[in-house]
Parts: structure tokens; sequence; C-alpha cells
């Protein structure tokens, strides 16, 4: 996936297991064109070990936390933005 043409879309809440907890998605960044049904799908079969977390700052009401991988490029690629619970 590449970091330039991307493009936020809010969904329906759902959420992803990932290491530490749950990760709840309520925007996807999708590149421009991408189907949004397949790209869900797809985040769905991502194991919880691949799954890296970037928790927002406290200090703003409304920033959220990002969901990302590093790809097999060892490139940090974005896929969703959410809130992040620890278990």
């Amino acid at each position: 996936m590449s970091q330039d043409a991307k493009r936020q879309v809010p969904v329906e809440p759902f959420q992803l297991r990932v290491l530490g907890g749950n990760f709840t998605v309520s925007e996807l960044v999708l590149d421009v064109g991408e189907p949004q049904e397949a790209f869900m799908s797809h985040l769905r079969d991502i194991p919880a070990d691949r799954w890296f977390v970037m928790v927002a700052e406290e200090e703003r009401e409304d920033s959220q936390d990002t969901l990302a991988v590093i790809d097999d490029n060892f490139e940090f690629q974005i896929y969703a933005v959410g809130t992040f619970v620890n278990e």
C-alpha cells in the first residue's frame, strides 16, 4: 500500500484482536479506489502479532489511536484509526 493517495473512510466500528488487547476500528485508511469490503476482510485475516498500535497522546480529546503493520519491505503502513483497549 502506498502512502501517497490515501483516504480515511468512516466505518461501523468493529474490533480486531491485537497483542495486548483489542483495537476498535472507526475509520479505514484506504488507497484511492481500493474496495472497502475487501480491505476490511484483509484486516480480519491479519494475525494479532503482526499489528503495531500507536497510542494517541492523551492531551487531546479528539485524538485517536492508529493501527498499522510493518510490511514485507519493512515499511510502516497505517491501515486504520480507532481506539486501543489494553487487556
